[in-house]
């Protein structure tokens, strides 16, 4: 609750959130490919993350009271009282979130199968090296 009165507490929290959020994108898709997962912990990465945001989401969705009441001031703006603006952050949490993780996840995986068989020609031996 201290970061929603501090100003410049509350700045660097979301610099914070960024920061983290950049370094969590930069393992799976990693253009360069120096820091990037292998595709199948990328894919359980994903799917960790998913159930963790999830499950927030659902909390906050269905929370029978408001958890921070310092937003109620807040929410008359876009005519929603403080618990349905906290739903509606849930719902968004919940169903936006875990699409994209999903969906990421999935492009992911399909990219590894599509790259396994040549792995897997790669490092089979050839026909010379076959010892009988």
């Amino acid at each position: 609750l201290g970061a929603l009165r501090d100003r410049l507490l509350h700045d660097l929290q979301h610099v914070a959130f960024l920061v983290t959020a950049c370094l969590f994108w930069r393992v799976v898709l990693d253009p360069l490919g120096r820091l990037r997962l292998s595709p199948a912990l990328g894919v359980v990465y994903l799917f960790t993350t998913t159930l963790h945001a999830s499950a927030l989401g659902v909390l906050m969705a269905f929370a029978p009271a408001v958890w921070y009441p310092d937003y109620e001031r807040t929410t008359p703006a876009w005519r929603l009282d403080p618990l349905e603006d906290q739903q509606l952050a849930g719902y968004f949490m919940w169903m936006t979130g875990c699409v994209v993780y999903a969906l990421v996840a999935a492009v992911t995986f399909g990219l590894w199968l599509r790259d396994e068989p040549k792995l897997a020609v790669a490092t089979s031996p050839t026909r010379g090296d076959a010892t009988t």
